[in-house]
């Protein structure tokens, strides 16, 4: 997504056997990982995972979002493209990335497996992506301000908000409030299939509810320029991560039913495949973060072999990444490509692409989307931002107990405090009000009162934009819409 890790970047060389591999390491950690990683940690160098430009070159630090959210039929609060919505032209999903693209014209251009419809790319760089249970993911292109990634985040919503024609409503939040166990696979590409048959050879897992019914933000950050910026920053977003989860609960309802303190989706990704998610052990303190992420993510399961039919595919618990490096699975070996489509397939609170992937929140309300990247940058990318926040997760973890919530003020206010010092560090007085904006996710009004029918009536709005738009110019008023 960034230009540090941009195609053009990449060795592009993707074929042949990784045990074959003859790519000149530039990274320090050879042979100080397990047997076999050593070709595999290359490969992850090449990829730029760390920033690799010289800290001479004085490249602005970019920053992106991903956000999914759940479309719902506007006239039932239905999923979108269950039963309860059939009989209304383009009520579904795909229906409405197809409209979009019809719409658009030459602007857009529909990303497809076969038949199925799971994605659209436009023009000025914003992206859609269908996730398994129909939630709509959209992702903005890298920036170097937060007015241009909220300007982006209002166009993206626009187009969907166009091609709804007021027929959908769109919920962001960390679960689905109204889904159930017999919710289908409502996007069946190839890749969904097969993870659908591996997530449910785990016994007593919630896969299947983590591609279904759950949702997140992700904010996109580039750090450096220095290594050892990066370095930093990777650590500090691990050791945030129970701060972030915390603070940023947003998970109430699921399957109808309340869940009193927010961290639904928190406990399903939990509960799922636990080699591709959470925090990759002992990497805070690793003394090369990039070759530590490469030693765990040879350990995670493997689930999709591009070149075996989908009957072939491995189940849980049978082969590791390393077993297939050393042994070989059916016939196969892999190649540089399968490792990188393996990267793709782990889910750590933080995931490592060049710049810095933070998957840990939940999704959050539309206006709060754009004061949590100020946030994150404010501690994130900067010096004084990232040495202000270890101070906090030095007090967080001396107090010694569970995520924190709502009453802990003096912890949130030491948070804020943290990231108005990065933010200042930039100069960067519009971020600073968007700080200002942010307050903890608790048990505000609504969110406990009522049934989930309830619940998504007071939060799913037709028009998303509107509530972010008032924070897309430097010169906003930063007054709610009201909708």
């Amino acid at each position: 997504m960034f230009g540090i890790s941009s195609k053009s970047s990449r060795n592009t060389n993707t074929s042949g056997d990784l045990r074959n591999s003859h790519l000149k390491s530039t990274s320090p950690c050879g042979s100080g990982i397990v047997a076999g990683s050593q070709k595999v940690c290359e490969r992850l160098w090449t990829r730029a995972v760390e920033p690799t430009y010289s800290p001479c070159e004085k490249k602005p630090l970019k920053l992106a979002v991903e956000m999914e959210v759940f479309p719902l039929c506007a006239a039932t609060l239905e999923p979108l493209g269950l039963a309860a919505c059939e009989g209304h032209e383009g009520l579904t999903p795909a229906g409405v990335l197809e409209a979009v693209a019809e719409q658009e014209g030459s602007a857009a251009t529909l990303v497809q497996d076969g038949s199925v419809t799971y994605g659209l790319r436009h023009s000025s760089g914003l992206s859609f992506t269908l996730e398994p249970g129909g939630q709509i993911e959209v992702a903005t292109p890298p920036r170097e301000t937060l007015a241009e990634v909220s300007s982006d985040l209002v166009a993206a919503f626009g187009l969907l908000e166009r091609a709804a024609v007021g027929r959908v409503k769109f919920l962001s939040h960390g679960t689905h409030p109204l889904s159930s166990d017999e919710f289908p696979l409502l996007v069946p590409k190839t890749r969904y299939r097969i993870l659908t048959r591996y997530l449910q050879s785990e016994e007593q897992g919630r896969g299947i509810h983590m591609m279904r019914h759950t949702a997140t933000v992700q904010p996109n950050l580039d750090v450096g320029p220095l290594a050892s910026d990066w370095r930093d920053a990777v650590r500090l977003t691990y050791a945030l991560s129970p701060l972030f989860k915390g603070f940023f609960r947003n998970s109430f309802y699921f399957q109808g039913k309340l869940s009193p303190d927010g961290l639904e989706r928190q406990r399903i990704w939990e509960g799922m495949d636990h080699t591709r998610t959470g925090v990759p052990t002992d990497l805070e303190t690793a003394e090369n973060p990039a070759c530590g992420y490469v030693a765990w993510a040879e350990q995670a399961y493997v689930f999709h072999i591009d070149s075996l039919p989908e009957a072939e595919q491995p189940q849980f618990g049978e082969l590791r990444f390393q077993e297939w490096l050393e042994r070989g699975y059916k016939g196969t070996h892999p190649t540089l490509a399968d490792w990188e489509a393996h990267l793709n397939t782990l889910f750590p609170d933080l995931r490592l692409r060049g710049f810095l992937e933070l998957r840990m929140f939940d999704s959050q309300p539309f206006d709060r989307v754009m004061p949590l990247m100020a946030l994150n940058r404010g501690l994130l990318q900067s010096r004084a931002g990232r040495r202000a926040a270890w101070k906090v997760v030095e007090t967080f973890r001396s107090q010694a107990r569970g995520l924190p919530g709502e009453s802990d003020r003096e912890l949130w206010n030491a948070l804020l405090a943290a990231a108005a010092e990065g933010l200042r560090e930039f100069e960067d007085s519009f971020g600073l009000r968007l700080l200002d904006l942010l307050e903890p996710a608790g048990e505000h009004s609504g969110v406990l009162m009522g049934d989930a029918k309830r619940f998504v009536k007071l939060h799913a709005t037709r028009w998303p934009s509107a509530l972010v738009q008032s924070l897309s110019s430097e010169s906003s008023s930063f007054v709610r819409a009201d909708i």
